[in-house]
């Protein structure tokens, strides 16, 4: 015979079990909320000027360096004075 203790000890791992799953589904789920929500927020700025956008990411596409400090050598580092050099 199952006596109370082991019912109770099923009902608890059962809980637990389906807790678990709860909270696995609602990571996933918060995940996709906040993949949609970035979508959502930079749609507009996408829009706004897609030419401008555009030739900028055509621009940064064609830069051509190996590492970080390739970078550097040929398009100078990315603080203030620097971005100037390759930005137009």
């Amino acid at each position: 015979m199952v006596d109370l203790q082991t019912i109770s000890i099923v009902f608890a791992s059962v809980g637990v079990m389906v807790a678990a799953i709860y909270y696995l589904m609602q990571i996933r789920l918060q995940t996709k909320i906040r993949q949609t929500d970035l979508l959502v927020r930079l749609a507009p700025w996408l829009n706004m000027s897609s030419s401008e956008l555009q030739q900028a990411m055509v621009k940064v596409i064609n830069l051509e360096f190996k590492d970080y400090d390739d970078f550097v050598k040929k398009y100078g580092p990315l603080a203030s004075e620097g971005q100037s050099k390759w930005r137009s």
